[in-house]
């Protein structure tokens, strides 16, 4: 599970890189046209070529389909239906540079929606967020949101969209716009090391600001909430185990009966002893 989640992690970065660039550098869309075009007419001369062609593109998408329903049935009855289509078709360079052309062009309008869809969800959220600022004058406040949500991070494993949620949930917790890139970074993190949904992820962070910012009344340092993340990935538990231990737990520190590092020590003592998740929360709470 974890091999493949890193998997997922690295394509995804991959993923998030190429859309940077091409974002950044719209000429990319020309090149890549012409690199298509060139590939057209290279193979469009033999027939053979072409089948070969048309193959390769169904293969591509099939394997899409795939990794985007995790059936393997419907990839194969969509790769064998296409491979029928394009042996019982009679090709010919006439048939087949229409059949690239619609091709192209539908990928084409397909990215430009997908496109222009993500980027109307993306407004959405950060006019959401800016809103939760009244204090501020929203278009000042709106567009530093927006220029935060387009700052890449260290391991660029979050995509526009998914930093722009970060700055929402930031946003419902009243915390200072200044500590949004700092607080993305460690929300980043904490997702990578534990290998979690960014859903986790954000309310593990929140966690963590609480204790040190609000009960403490320290001010903010990533340093400091990285520092007491360690702790928890040096604990002798699995990522998902400590969430529900911590999910339960954590009131105890809001109350005031454990120190952060205090309940951290006590769990780990009890997971040392022998107790699983459930026990353990049963024992420190019946204190």
């Amino acid at each position: 599970m974890r091999i493949t989640k890193s998997f997922n992690n690295v394509w995804l970065a991959f993923i998030n890189v190429v859309t940077e660039l091409f974002r950044k550098n719209k000429w990319l869309f020309l090149v890549l046209i012409y690199v298509i075009y060139l590939g057209i007419e290279a193979f469009k001369s033999s027939k053979t070529s072409m089948i070969f062609v048309l193959c390769l593109i169904i293969t591509l998408v099939s394997i899409g389909v795939y990794a985007k329903s995790k059936s393997y049935s419907e990839t194969t009855l969509s790769f064998v239906l296409g491979l029928f289509t394009v042996f019982s078709t009679d090709w010919n360079k006439g048939y087949f540079i229409v059949f690239i052309s619609f091709y192209v062009i539908f990928n084409i309008i397909v990215f430009s929606v997908s496109s222009i869809r993500l980027a109307a969800q993306n407004e959405e959220i950060l006019i959401e967020a800016a809103l939760k600022y009244p204090h501020l004058p929203f278009d000042n406040t709106k567009s530093k949101l927006n220029h935060i949500a387009n700052q890449t991070t260290n391991t660029k494993l979050l995509s526009v969209l998914d930093r722009s949620e970060c700055i929402r949930f930031l946003s419902y917790r009243r915390i200072n716009i200044d500590y949004f890139e700092d607080s993305i970074e460690v929300i980043e993190l904490i997702r990578v090391v534990n290998q979690t949904n960014l859903s986790n992820a954000m309310k593990l962070f929140y966690s963590l600001y609480s204790f040190e910012v609000l009960i403490n009344s320290n001010n903010f340092s990533k340093e400091r909430i990285i520092e007491m993340f360690d702790l928890i990935v040096n604990l002798p538990i699995s990522p998902d185990d400590f969430f529900s231990v911590f999910n339960k737990l954590k009131r105890l520190i809001i109350d005031g009966q454990y120190e952060y590092h205090t309940l951290l020590y006590r769990i780990q003592n009890e997971i040392l002893r022998g107790y699983d998740v459930d026990e353990i929360v049963e024992i420190i709470k019946g204190e």
